[in-house]
């Protein structure tokens, strides 16, 4: 399990001094890339063999938004692996102990070069023991459209450099 504390700043909060989700998910983001460099599988070690994770789903409960200047502790853990895709789990307290958020998201192994989904055995290490540390929640996959809906307005996002990551992909947590 890797763990890590971390301070609401100011520019972790939107127009009105909430939280932004995009800030929370970066944080979450942040710590699984720490823990995935600990573990010898981090972005240092995957890149020079054109190979990356590729965030594919979240799933998140939030008991409370954290405020401005709040303490905090996230921690992450590997914690299942499931038809070739990577479960990473993790949670988030307050300075006080109580868990605010918890999450799970799901991992894909991906070929920065041919741009090809790739199969675990394609790490150059042997996959880390897994573990459940009480998590209960689930990336599932959210079906937007459903059949007697009505799409009232769109929004085409122009993606802009801040957007983008190191493998040219869109980064999620925007």
């Amino acid at each position: 399990m890797y763990e890590t504390k971390t301070r609401i700043t100011y520019y972790d909060l939107d127009f009105c001094g909430n939280v932004k989700l995009s800030a929370l998910l970066r944080m979450v983001h942040i710590a699984a890339d720490m823990d995935a460099n600990q573990l010898g599988i981090g972005f240092a070690t995957l890149f020079p063999l054109n190979i990356s994770f590729v965030l594919q789903r979240y799933g998140l409960k939030i008991t409370r938004m954290p405020r401005y200047d709040e303490a905090l502790v996230v921690r992450t853990w590997p914690a299942e692996m499931a038809r070739g895709t990577f479960i990473r789990k993790g949670d988030m307290y307050d300075a006080d102990g109580n868990k605010l958020m918890e999450w799970a998201s799901m991992w894909i192994l991906f070929d920065i070069a041919t741009r090809k989904i790739l199969k675990p055995s394609a790490l150059p290490i042997e996959i880390p023991t897994l573990t459940d540390i009480g998590v209960d929640i689930s990336p599932e996959k959210i079906n937007l459209f459903h059949e007697n809906m009505i799409v009232l307005s769109e929004h085409i996002h122009t993606v802009r450099y801040a957007d983008v990551d190191t493998n040219m992909h869109m980064n999620n947590s925007i």
